[in-house]
């Protein structure tokens, strides 16, 4: 009787770590990136990049939303016009970990009211899985936005991008690199920005992980055998 419930015992414990660990693979999530480098020519007091890949201005929601105000801690903004090319203009996100990125949310610049025109209108993410030199990127994606209402309560807009298969760090630029003025932008004047960027994919899981579940579903089975030869 000991060994009968004994062994249900064990099997409830190895179909919980299955599942939860299958959940883990499976769930996508806000990956908590950090800045790795930055090149955004001359740029407001108060404005690092940080800002805007830290959730600095955003409500803590699902989604979460932006508060559109005038604190320059809140988003980032740039000259558009680093030395008449605009593609001089990035951001390295460090992913801290190995992902397979699949979507991004994006917030441009909502500041209240003036500055939404200073919002991007194009940007281009890039991913590597070697480095963080600008050489290890591959090619870019490039999506765009739509200029931020300047309101309390934006959500940004998510995108679906091509699946960036065990990326470790992210390139950010704007524009195509080819104007001399006002290159993505919502012509509010020579200034960029936007709000805040998030990307969202499935961890891949460490060799450990996969140890995890493959002994589990051994001992799944080992039980399962033993149940029925009883």
């Amino acid at each position: 009787m000991l060994v009968k419930y004994s062994n249900r015992f064990l099997l409830c414990i190895a179909l919980l770590s299955v599942m939860s660990l299958v959940a883990r693979v499976a769930s996508a999530a806000h990956i908590p990136v950090t800045l790795e480098a930055a090149s955004l020519g001359t740029s407001f007091a108060g404005e690092s990049p940080v800002k805007a890949i830290d959730g600095t201005g955003l409500d803590g929601s699902e989604p979460p939303k932006h508060q559109g105000d005038l604190n320059l801690g809140d988003y980032v903004q740039f000259w558009n016009d680093v030395d008449g090319d605009m593609a001089k203009n990035f951001i390295i996100m460090n992913l801290n970990g190995v992902y397979d990125v699949d979507s991004l949310r994006f917030w441009n610049m909502n500041a209240q009211p003036t500055r939404v025109g200073r919002g991007v209108t194009r940007f281009n993410i890039a991913f590597s899985t070697t480095g963080a030199a600008l050489v290890d990127f591959g090619a870019a994606q490039s999506f765009f936005p739509s200029i931020a209402p300047g309101t309390d309560g934006y959500e940004g807009e998510l995108f679906a991008i091509t699946p960036a298969i065990g990326s470790t760090y992210a390139l950010l630029t704007f524009g195509d690199g080819t104007e001399l003025a006002f290159e993505g932008t919502f012509g509010g004047d020579a200034w960029s920005g936007f709000s805040e960027i998030q990307l969202y994919a499935n961890a891949i899981p460490e060799p450990a992980t996969f140890s995890l579940l493959a002994l589990s579903g051994l001992a799944l089975v080992g039980l399962r055998r033993k149940r029925v030869s009883a």
